[in-house]
Parts: structure tokens; C-alpha cells; sequence
């Protein structure tokens, strides 16, 4: 039986679809699994039921609770459940204790080797080259430019206060800031404007320190979160290098690393996309706008899904291991040795508060593909 077919199996019984005979085979593929496995830990009691359902909620399993259940059936479900979460396949991974054991080695060397998740700390590049390391500053005003002032608060977001009786003789809005996440590093930044900008590790962005009466433009690197004030008189640009969104105040996520598809999420509101290769498409809230080779790709998607980020959770759907990598090796700080990955895709939901060994053995369980840790770098076994 494979994953899909223990997928379609589980739906049934949660629904209520299951025949006597599927029924029947649950509690004889549970009976099987105890004695196959007795390493295993399988629920024989209410509080073992909750205890062990848990933990597979724990360990990511998307699955719901059944509203009925006998005994012996709803151990089953729990147990196939959580053997679905932790990778654990029957026909493939139990009945190999070797590759089991492996796994389990490799986890344990992994800790003792770990990588901690990334944190808030960023780069801020004032008008005049001056750089200030956010995350070893005092929380209060850092500095002055233009009559604005740029504090630092107790939450570790980066706020502009525009004193507009100042002294404006100086145009303001040619001078530039520019804030850069590093690898492992993410940052909140309140703008002039009071529009709120989440950027994700290794990315920057610039802009004035007081923006202009005919727009508000910004330049991106990377990946940001945005959360837009409406002006109706100034409408909000986020430029990148291949694409220019325009908009008015609403909620989306533009994803543009260079070495991956740049794509456009909008949770809120409305916003148009143009760019010098692109045709110029208005997005709906859930709609995603995909950069490929032959053009721009529209999608409806789980807006929140794409900015998960910010939230503290890694998702993933039919994600290519390769593009997962990527993510870890940006948050965690790490780099990939020169290894070849097979074109297999990975779904799944992680916390990123997590250390690196933990998001390693996800992986190596529900996709086969194993990592070791080695100082910076990921390497594949």
C-alpha cells in the first residue's frame, strides 16, 4: 500500500466511508504493525489515544480527529496517523530496521552538531554610508536624518518619525536608507508613511527617509512582507528587478531572490503588476503571480500559506527538495556542498523556531533524502 493509498484510506474513515472490509484491515494492519514493531509505541487507552494523536499533531500530520471511534479502530487511525507524520511508511521503513536505525543515528549526530534558527538582527545604511548593526543597538532614537527620526523600540522594529515643521531645505526624499537581513537574520520596519515591511533573511530594503507628494517607492532584494497605509494621492510602488507592483494600501508578499521564480502573493486589496517583459496584471486577493520562461503565471492559492514566514512556520507544498534546502540554508545561516538531488518534492508544515536537526529529520523521514550537518554546511548521505 502506498502513502496515497493509507491517505485515501484515513479520509474514508474520517468521513464514514470506510466498508467492513477496510474496517477490518485497519485493525489487522494495527495488530501487524505491534507485532513487526514492538520498538513502536501504539495508544491501548483514552489518555494514550490523546497522548499519542498529539504528538502526531506535534510532528505536523494534517490530518482531524474522528467524531466516532471504537477502540481498536480509533488506535489504528492514531497510530497509521502518526507513522504518516513521522515518515514512518510500513511497507518500506519498518520492515528495514537498518534504514530505520540509520536514520536515527544520523539525527542524534546532527544535534550534537546543530544549527540554531535565525533571529532579528539587520544592517541599517544611512544617507551618508554610515552603518548601524540593529541587533547590538539601544532600543530608543539611533538617528537623525532630514528632519526625521529613526528610533528603534522594545519589539526590535526600526521606526521613522517625521518632524514635518522641520527644516525641509534639503530634499528628503533623495535621501536613502537602505535596511539588509543577513543569512538567519529578519527585520520589521515601520516607514515614513507608517506602512509596515516584514523582510526575510538575506534581503534588503531601500528607501527615503521621507517619501515624495507624488508616490511612495521602495526597492526590494529578496523577500518582504508588506503592510500598506492608503494614500489615495500617493500610491505605494515596490520595485524589483523584474517587476514594478503598484498599489494603493493593502496586505501582500513579494518573493524575488535571484536564483528563484519571483513571486507575487496578495492577501488584501489590489494590486497591479507590471514589468518590461511583463504584461501589466491586477491580482485579487489569493491570487499568486508566478515569473516563468513563458511568461506570467496567475494562481489562487492560501495567501497566508506564502507568508507563513513571518509567523514562524516553514510551509511546504510539493515544494522541490532543492528550494526547501534554500529556505533552510538562508534562516540557519548554512550552505549546501555540491551534491545532486533527486526530483522529488516535499510537503509539509515546520516551525523555523526550530534547530536545524529537527527540520533535517523531518525531511529524511517523509522523503527518503538524508543531511548531515557539518560545521556551515549541509552535506548528503
Amino acid at each position: 500500500m502506498t502513502e496515497k493509498e493509507v491517505a485515501e484510506l484515513l479520509r474514508k474513515y474520517r468521513s464514514g466511508e470506510c466498508s467492513p472490509e477496510e474496517l477490518a484491515f485497519m485493525e489487522r494492519w494495527y495488530a501487524d504493525l505491534e507485532q513487526n514493531a514492538p520498538d513502536l509505541e501504539y495508544p491501548h487507552s483514552a489518555e494514550a489515544h490523546e497522548r499519542v494523536w498529539q504528538e502526531a499533531l506535534a510532528r505536523h500530520a494534517l490530518v482531524r480527529r474522528p467524531n466516532k471511534h471504537t477502540a481498536h479502530i480509533w488506535a489504528a487511525a492514531v497510530t497509521i496517523a502518526m507513522l504518516m507524520a513521522t515518515g514512518i511508511v510500513y511497507f518500506n521503513t519498518i520492515r528495514s530496521g537498518h534504514s530505520r536505525q540509520s536514520t536515527e543515528e544520523l539525527y542524534s549526530y546532527n544535534k550534537a552538531h546543530d544549527r540554531q534558527p535565525g533571529s532579528n538582527k539587520a544592517i541599517l545604511t544611512l544617507a551618508n554610508g554610515e552603518e548601524i548593526l540593529l541587533n547590538d543597538s539601544s532600543n530608543g532614537t539611533i538617528a537623525q536624518q532630514s528632519g526625521t527620526i529613526i528610533t528603534k523600540n522594545g519589539k526590535g522594529q526600526l521606526t521613522y518619525i517625521t518632524n514635518y515643521a522641520a527644516d525641509t531645505a534639503v530634499r528628503a526624499d533623495n535621501n536613502y536608507n537602505t535596511v539588509t537581513t543577513p543569512n538567519g537574520g529578519r527585520y520589521q520596519i515601520n516607514l515614513p508613511d507608517g506602512s509596515l515591511v516584514i523582510l526575510n533573511a538575506a534581503s534588503s530594503l531601500r528607501y527615503p527617509v521621507r517619501f515624495g507628494s507624488h508616490n511612495r517607492t521602495v526597492e526590494l532584494s529578496g523577500e518582504a512582507y508588506f503592510e500598506i497605509s492608503q494614500d489615495v494621492t500617493r500610491p505605494f510602488l515596490v520595485v524589483s528587478s523584474t517587476q514594478t507592483v503598484k498599489v494603493l494600501g493593502t496586505h501582500f508578499n513579494i518573493s524575488c531572490y535571484p536564483e528563484e521564480t519571483v513571486k507575487t502573493t496578495l492577501a488584501e486589496g489590489s494590486i497591479l503588476l507590471t514589468g518590461p517583459r511583463l504584461p501589466s496584471k491586477t491580482l485579487k486577493p489569493g491570487q499568486q503571480a508566478i515569473q516563468t520562461a513563458q511568461g506570467l503565471q496567475v494562481v489562487t492559492i492560501d495567501a497566508d500559506e506564502a507568508s507563513s514566514w513571518k509567523d514562524g512556520l516553514f510551509v511546504f507544498r510539493k515544494t522541490p527538495v532543492q528550494t526547501v534546502l534554500r529556505q533552510l540554508c538562508r534562516w540557519y545561516d548554512v550552505e549546501t556542498a555540491d551534491i545532486a538531488l533527486p526530483e522529488i518534492t516535499f510537503d509539509g508544515e515546520i516551525p523555523s523556531d526550530q534547530p536545524l536537526s529537527e527540520l533535517l529529520n523531518v525531511i529524511a523521514e517523509n522523503s527518503h533524502v538524508k543531511f548531515k550537518i557539518a560545521g556551515r554546511k549541509i552535506i548528503r548521505q
